[in-house]
């Protein structure tokens, strides 16, 4: 079973082209108004990649971010399939993210 915060991510993560936890944390912010910290987006993100509704890879440094990599996510045919059946629930959140951007 997965929290609220866990189908936020998902849902971010899905309408999002490989997000990271910067990007995830802006687009629930947006559609929130809500600041959420990124210690349970993280946490978040590895539940939901240890159930298989996610993969991460890292990605290569970039002069803006100093020479850092970031780990990036996408959402895989578990992970959609979760969102569908949370949004047949009626999680109401989902909606307006899924709204925001491609639907699962």
């Amino acid at each position: 079973m997965t929290t609220s915060l866990e189908h936020w991510v998902l849902a971010a993560v899905n309408i999002l082209e490989d997000p990271y936890a910067i990007t995830i944390r802006k687009i629930l912010r947006d559609i929130s108004g809500e600041y959420i910290r990124l210690g349970p987006i993280y946490s978040a993100l590895d539940r939901l990649e240890d159930r298989g509704y996610i993969t991460s890879w890292m990605s290569a440094g970039t002069p803006e971010r100093g020479g850092y990599a970031k780990r990036n996510y996408r959402i895989q045919i578990a992970g959609k399939l979760a969102l569908k059946d949370a949004v047949t629930e009626g999680i109401p959140v989902l909606e307006t993210i899924l709204a925001s951007g491609r639907t699962a």
